[in-house]
């Protein structure tokens, strides 16, 4: 049945969207990898961000000096690390850390509105979007830009394509 497709749709883009990462308190270094390795980022307003490891003589593992570098620009990235300083939710949506701030009792209501939403899009398209932009991250622009094509036009012969054209162009959603 329709609702069924839709469950199953949902669940299995939870599964692809790796994890929406949910912060409604303080996240300590153990947790900044995972935080933002995500797809996406969003906390409650009583959320706190830190990479306290310049405290201890350290510096973030995990690659977290290149990820906090590429999420937020270097100027912010040596900001957190070299002060070992905490920062708002609010700070951490400013600075491009986190995508969106709501209240504690909304966040995962709004967790859920946002894959619901994803989950209502062609999932090839998702998928291969996601997998253009992240192969794309290390690629030299032209080369991306290559890659952003080809996948581009492969996606014309496929059937949830097509069924989404010509959903667009009759005024109506998308039966993928």
């Amino acid at each position: 049945s329709r609702r069924r497709s839709d469950q199953l749709r949902h669940r299995m883009l939870l599964h692809e969207l790796r994890h929406v990462e949910a912060n409604q308190s303080f996240f300590r270094a153990e947790h900044e990898l995972g935080q933002r390795a995500c797809d996406f980022r969003f906390a409650s307003k009583l959320a706190k961000f830190g990479q306290p490891e310049m405290n201890l003589g350290l510096i973030p593992g995990y690659a977290a000096t290149q990820r906090l570098s590429r999420l937020t620009g270097l100027g912010n990235a040596l900001y957190l690390i070299l002060t070992a300083d905490t920062i708002s939710a609010d700070d951490a949506l400013r600075i491009g850390l986190v995508q969106k701030v709501t209240e504690p009792e909304l966040l995962m209501e709004e967790v859920m509105k946002l894959a619901r939403r994803i989950a209502g899009n062609g999932s090839q398209a998702v998928a291969v979007a996601k997998k253009v932009i992240r192969r794309g991250m290390t690629m030299e622009f032209g080369e991306a830009s290559a890659l952003e094509s080809s996948e581009f036009s492969k996606l014309f012969g496929l059937p949830a394509t097509k069924e989404g054209m010509k959903a667009f162009l009759e005024k109506r959603k998308p039966e993928w």
